[in-house]
């Protein structure tokens, strides 16, 4: 019998890694808004920032796990979010500017 062995690295949250040090962060208890089932999970923050999002355990709700749309929404919050509101032309999004007053007028 043969036995293979992988090495593989480090199993890191890519928009985490290395952005912190977990003796630098605060941990809240807080719930899931995304699930149904109000997961338990850990914001660990930094000053006013979300770092991270952890499960917390519950072994009668949601044991340890979480789903992956709490576990990188942060990211949405500091990295990828949206400013100006985007149309999509065939594969391509340009940014519109609307207004809002009665109805929405957008022009291009």
């Amino acid at each position: 019998m043969k036995l293979s062995i992988k090495l593989v690295g480090a199993l890191t949250s890519k928009p985490y890694a290395f952005s912190a040090r977990s003796w630098e962060l605060e941990s809240l208890d807080f719930i899931d808004f995304y699930d149904t089932l109000l997961s338990n999970v850990q914001l660990d923050i930094r000053g006013l920032t979300i770092m991270r999002i952890l499960p917390r355990i519950n072994e009668t709700l949601n044991e340890e796990w979480i789903s992956d749309k709490i576990r990188f929404s942060y990211d949405a919050f500091r990295r990828q979010r949206l400013l100006v509101p985007m149309l999509r032309l065939n594969e391509n999004f340009i940014s519109v500017d609307c207004r809002f007053g009665n109805y929405l007028l957008c022009s291009m």
